[in-house]
């Protein structure tokens, strides 16, 4: 396993599309806001916080695993690419 990686500017890598990303997402928080205001009347809460992500990694399976539990007939170790986005309410 290699060690973590600590947090600076320089690790990041802004994709190509993340200035949309933001006006979008500032686009549909302020129609939540609008409509929120519009069906109360007064100040509320338009939304709650949430954490959204992306996780990379890799899906490993060693050659040690029994045959009934390899993903392939050969019994090869297998090595690709995972991701997983998800939010937590």
């Amino acid at each position: 396993m290699q060690p973590a990686v600590r947090y600076s500017p320089d690790v990041e890598s802004p994709s190509p599309d993340g200035a949309a990303t933001i006006r979008d997402l500032s686009d549909a928080l302020r129609g939540i806001l609008e409509t929120t205001s519009r069906d109360y009347g007064h100040a509320v809460r338009a939304v709650h916080a949430k954490s959204h992500g992306i996780i990379r990694g890799a899906r490993r399976q060693p050659y040690r695993m029994s045959a009934a539990f390899r993903s392939d007939v050969n019994g090869c170790p297998i090595h690709e690419p995972a991701a997983i986005e998800g939010d937590a309410p």
